[in-house]
Formats: C-alpha cells, structure tokens, sequence
C-alpha cells in the first residue's frame, strides 16, 4: 500500500499482516497468516520501508541477485549475512562480509546473534528493522 502524497510504502498498518503476495528479490511469494518474522527496510530517518518477510529457514542479504534481500551498494558483500530461524526464533550471521554487520549499533563479526523483535540491523550503509510477533 502507498501514501497517496509521497508515493513512499505506507507505513499505517501492522507489518504482519497479510497481503495478497510479496515481493522477495525477483520472486512473489504468496502472504499467509504463516509469516511471523520480517525484516523492514528503514530510512535515515527512521521511516519503514519495504518488507521481507521471513519465510524459510534461510534467509540471505546481500548484493547478489540470487541474495533474497537484494541490497545494491559496493560496501555489501555478495552475501553479507544471513538469517537463520530455529525453535527458538531468529538469529543473524556475518558471512565474513569486509564492512560487517551491527545489531543494535554492536558489531557481531565471527558470532551469530539472536534477534528480538525491534532490534535493528545495520549492514553496510542500509538499516533494517526486525519485526517479530507471536503465532495467535
């Protein structure tokens, strides 16, 4: 959904709830009530963006095309990290990028680090936010 006076990704409604499909770098990927976890591209000011959803147990960023978080800049890796859900929620992985990867402003080289819901992930020059709620 847009905002009429900016054409920028309305950002009124709940970020899990579900749409018709989803863009996820050059695949749609049909919206259910399944998609517990996103992460959500944020502005330098703070604004949201385009939604990832999370919706395997593998989800990788970078600048490759076959990234499925596709982010286009030279100071990201080919795949500069990745998410990794297991029983116990998300976690987040530096790939061994050159310009690393900070969750809450630390920076998590060589280690895997937990996700909580707001958390925010820096990687390279681009923000996101994660965005988590429990199944119903």
């Amino acid at each position: 959904m847009k905002n009429k006076e900016n054409n920028k990704p309305s950002t009124d409604r709940n970020p899990l709830e579900p749409q018709d499909s989803t863009d996820i770098g050059d695949s749609k990927v049909p919206a259910t009530n399944q998609v517990w976890r996103l992460v959500v591209a944020m502005s330098d000011s703070g604004d949201l963006g385009t939604k990832y959803p999370i919706f395997k147990h593998e989800t990788t960023i970078g600048r490759s095309k076959h990234s499925d978080i596709q982010v286009h800049s030279k100071f990201i890796s080919r795949v500069h990290a990745r998410i990794i859900e297991d029983e116990r929620g998300a976690l987040i992985e530096d790939t061994g990028s050159t310009n690393g990867v900070t969750v809450n402003a630390s920076r998590i080289s060589g280690q895997q680090q937990r996700l909580h819901d707001g958390d925010t992930i820096s990687v390279g020059e681009h923000k996101f936010k994660f965005v988590e709620q429990a199944p119903a």
